[in-house]
């Protein structure tokens, strides 16, 4: 008894998200897109999106001119701001009110629709029917069997797609075989049988007396031969437009020709391109004695090439965004120690990370989490100045390392203009799979660059 409590349980528990899942599904089925006209000063747009039943306001940064949804049926209105480079509302739209109404597959039915069905003479047909499932924009017609591309439209009224049609009424319609066709503004299509149409006969009756009557009357006399006009046909003159007026026809023309519709702002497509100014803080680096760093006369670090930065964001909403990175990183450092023992590194770094975004405090600013794999290249050169110093320290060495890396980092990213972008944050970085050679670093760094 346990186990068909247990059945009975799992069963309707089954049902039940079936339904729901169903639900879900039938909502997100149909889509809507609310779209304006392009702004030339615009940074970005906000759509302010108000749901009329619930008085509940959401809303939706882009920078595109048309934004897609998922909504229930109900009355809606809308408004859009537009924001400039510097984060300025620069204009609003007036409200829009628009409804969504529920999807429904449309139902047929026909008052004996095995019988015969007479048009008239015209070609006029009014067709008694019972059609449940329509709105005012649902399209009902008249569709030759088998389908040959002749369609007769009808006249129809419903309010919504769950609107009724009791009677439709055609014009011009042929005899032969045909099927009534309902298209809803859904898209949902129902077919109905065969109906077989044929047009009433014309039965004209004439009298007795009127056929005697049309025997009695003589033929009528032929009429007289019209004689030809010998008079001139008069002249027509067609006066050639003056030289200014064909100027101004022309200069109009090329006006015309010349006139392009207003080019839409561009959008950006979130790749970005950004110099780093960072520090590179040594966790541990087994490659260098903490003798040879502590006991130091000199340090010298440069950077010959520039610490770039370029990451792509193909995937967002209007909350979250998710993309990749590439960084390429360089430093020199050189130590010059008291007993004659000259040390340097050359460090070439180039790390590939995915990043996730959210957006935070505004529609512009962001926090990231990244993490990834690079492959850092070492070139390793120490020397003795006098070779006296060589017993018991580490042999002089010029080797190059190729060491892979893994890398984890947060940082704060903002869009600050249009096409500026600006991030802060720290990375730590740790060499793997190298067994002899260990390095590992913390890097804090803010980059500034440019967004396409």
């Amino acid at each position: 008894m346990v186990n068909k409590k247990k059945a009975k349980r799992l069963l309707a528990l089954l049902l039940i998200f079936s339904f729901l899942a169903k639900a879900g599904a039938d909502e997100k089925r149909f889509s809507q897109r609310i779209e304006w006209t392009a702004d030339k000063n615009a940074f970005e747009y906000r759509v302010e999106l108000k749901n009329l039943s619930e008085a509940k306001s959401t809303f939706y940064p882009t920078e595109k001119t048309f934004l897609d949804l998922h909504l229930k049926p109900g009355k809606y209105s809308y408004r859009v701001f537009v924001y400039d480079l510097l984060g300025r509302e620069a204009a609003v739209s007036p409200w829009t009110k628009f409804e969504i109404i529920k999807a429904t597959l449309p139902k047929i039915a026909i008052a004996e629709p095995s019988a015969l069905i007479e048009a008239d003479e015209n070609g006029k047909l009014s067709l008694d029917v019972d059609i449940d499932g329509i709105s005012e924009e649902s399209v009902i017609e008249l569709v030759a069997e088998p389908v040959s591309g002749k369609v007769v439209s009808g006249k129809k009224s419903a309010t919504s797609e769950t609107g009724n049609a009791s009677k439709i009424n055609f014009d011009d319609v042929s005899e032969g075989k045909w099927r009534l066709r309902v298209i809803n503004p859904s898209g949902l299509t129902s077919e109905s049988d065969v109906i077989d149409i044929k047009k009433k006969s014309v039965v004209v009756k004439v009298s007795e007396k009127e056929q005697e009557s049309e025997k009695e009357e003589p033929a009528a006399e032929a009429e007289p031969a019209k004689e030809e006009s010998t008079e001139a046909e008069p002249e027509i003159t067609v006066e050639e437009p003056s030289s200014d007026t064909a100027e101004e026809e022309a200069n109009d023309n090329k006006k015309d020709k010349s006139e392009k519709p207003p080019r839409p702002p561009y959008v950006c497509k979130d790749i970005n391109i950004m110099t780093l100014y960072d520090t590179q803080l040594c966790a541990f680096n087994t490659m260098v004695s903490p003798m040879d760093t502590i006991f130091k006369d000199e340090v010298k670090t440069g950077s010959f090439f520039p610490d770039l930065r370029i990451s792509y964001f193909p995937i967002k909403n209007e909350k979250k965004r998710y993309g990749v990175e590439l960084t390429h990183l360089y430093r020199q450092t050189s130590w010059e120690l008291n007993d004659a023992y000259n040390l340097e590194l050359k460090s070439n770094f180039v790390q590939a990370n995915y990043v996730f975004q959210r957006r935070i405090f505004t529609d512009r600013t962001y926090f990231s989490l990244k993490g990834g794999f690079g492959l850092e290249r070492i070139q390793k050169k120490s020397q003795y100045d006098d070779d006296s110093y060589v017993e018991g320290r580490e042999a002089p060495e010029d080797k190059t390392y190729n060491l892979p890396t893994a890398q984890v980092g947060v940082s704060f990213f903002a869009i600050p203009l249009k096409y500026i972008v600006f991030e802060a944050g720290v990375d730590y970085t740790h060499t793997v799979f190298a067994l002899k050679s260990h390095v590992g670093f913390v890097n804090p760094y803010v980059a500034l660059g440019i967004r396409f």
